[in-house]
């Protein structure tokens, strides 16, 4: 706001019309997740505000994916605690969501992401 239009940065740009972009920060308030999403896909980026104000990238080149997008994956994502917890569909293969969680920075493939309520034993 305190920049004029002509040195504003363009941090993202989601050119599939088929998904909306939110963003939002965490629980923690550390991250600003931008959050790219249809109706079976989802694709999270994040910036580490507290190490953003270090740095010298542009806030474009700052921006880490969680997952890119696949087909049928649909999550969210919140930063607490160096931690990342997701809930997720796991790409159909549950009927409701389950939360996952891994550290923040090893986050890149979901198949890393681990349960933190393992329900395979449970009788319904």
């Amino acid at each position: 706001i305190e920049n004029k239009m002509q040195q504003d940065e363009l941090i993202f740009e989601e050119e599939d019309g088929s998904f909306s972009l939110r963003i939002m920060k965490t629980f923690d308030r550390r991250h600003l997740v931008l959050t790219c999403s249809a109706k079976e896909s989802t694709e999270l980026h994040y910036i580490d505000l507290e190490r953003s104000k270090d740095i010298e990238e542009s806030v474009s080149e700052q921006l880490v994916c969680i997952s890119k997008r696949l087909d049928k994956l649909c999550y969210r994502a919140t930063s607490c605690a160096g931690y990342w917890l997701i809930q997720t569909n796991n790409m159909g293969d549950t009927p409701n969501l389950s939360l996952k969680a891994c550290r923040v920075g090893e986050e890149k493939d979901p198949s890393s992401w681990l349960d933190v309520v393992n329900t395979e034993n449970e009788t319904p």
